[in-house]
């Protein structure tokens, strides 16, 4: 599967103790493609987290916590 990254916004930056962070919020698209990879596979290896993460424009740690959140939720 091939496809374009989605462009968005997400900036990775670094630490700021003094900054205030936001909640970042997916789009529609960004979902629908991770929730289709999580009907597939519930745990992504580190390669497929990272292949999702650049063609989504997030980090491969968001990637990582979107699935383990997903799964909590499904309990």
């Amino acid at each position: 599967m091939t496809a374009a990254p989605i462009e968005t916004d997400f900036q990775p930056t670094f630490y700021n103790p003094n900054e205030i962070k936001h909640r970042r919020r997916i789009s529609s698209q960004q979902y629908g493609i991770l929730e289709d990879e999580y009907q597939i596979n519930t745990k992504p290896n580190a390669s497929k987290r990272h292949y999702l993460a650049e063609l989504l424009g997030m980090t491969p740690r968001t990637v990582q916590i979107w699935f383990q959140n997903k799964r909590a939720k499904a309990k």
